[in-house]
């Protein structure tokens, strides 16, 4: 998100601009936040603006810029023999945050890695206050670049065979530049195994309709100030970047799922 706008802009920002397009604004002291926060840098960047920002993961991996910060961030684990592993039940999903808590909920490229999305569409409406927006971010199955692993349209083909032809190519993320062929196969066949959960934006919907009243993808206001001309921009700083490949793979659109209480 912190692409979409620069002169100074964060991830917060660009969001939070994105959520007036879309008809939610922000007010001082606004309580905000977000799921799947990984190391707390959102959360971070919003608490730096003025809002009253928390942070929940499946596991602990936040970095702490002090110890009294632990009282923003809660995880359902504190540690994970393997980290990439987002197997959870919809039930197991509880966030240790009281009904009607939150002005604004959101996640960032979370549901493309949820298994137990009904459980997180229900604890996000259920912390949400009245007229709160639960905004969510994530890539499409069908992205010609799987952002991950950089596979072509690995969201959707995840044969065996498939993985194999784009290793031997040559294609790797930047966790991978050391490693064979045949392991870089495998570690994608695990990793999309364990850590990769895509669904049709028809059914991610459905599930969040569920718990939500108001529910639509909002793609269009969301980007309604990014133009051409500066996608065009950021494609031309991708391809001059160290790792083009996956550069490239963050600049497509990605959707917007917007769910009002």
């Amino acid at each position: 998100m912190a692409r979409f706008h620069q002169n100074g802009f964060n991830g917060a920002h660009s969001m939070l601009r994105g959520a007036a397009t879309i008809g939610w604004y922000a007010f001082p002291g606004s309580r905000i936040l977000d799921f799947g926060c990984g190391s707390g840098e959102r959360v971070y960047q919003y608490r730096e603006a003025g809002y009253e920002a928390h942070g929940y993961d499946l596991m602990d991996v936040v970095d702490l810029r002090a110890p009294a910060d632990r009282a923003f961030f809660s995880a359902h684990e504190a540690k994970r023999v393997n980290w990439s592993d987002t197997h959870v039940a919809d039930d197991a999903i509880r966030l240790p945050y009281d009904d009607a808590s939150f002005d604004f909920v959101f996640s960032e490229t979370v549901i493309e890695h949820c298994y137990a999305l009904d459980g997180m569409m229900r604890e996000c409406a259920r912390v949400l206050k009245p007229g709160g927006l639960s905004l969510h971010t994530f890539p499409s199955r069908n992205s010609v670049i799987e952002p991950h692993i950089l596979v072509p349209f690995g969201g959707r083909i995840q044969a065996d065979w498939w993985l194999r032809l784009w290793a031997g190519l040559g294609i790797r993320n930047s966790g991978q530049t050391e490693m064979t062929a045949a392991e870089t196969a495998k570690h994608n066949r695990f990793y999309l195994d364990s850590g990769i959960c895509y669904r049709s934006a028809e059914e991610v919907a459905a599930i969040a309709q569920r718990h939500f009243p108001s529910v639509a993808y909002e793609d269009r206001r969301f980007y309604a100030y990014d133009s051409r001309r500066e996608r065009r921009h950021r494609y031309l700083q991708a391809l001059r970047a160290s790792h083009p490949l996956q550069e490239v793979a963050t600049i497509p659109r990605i959707r917007i799922l917007a769910a009002w209480r």
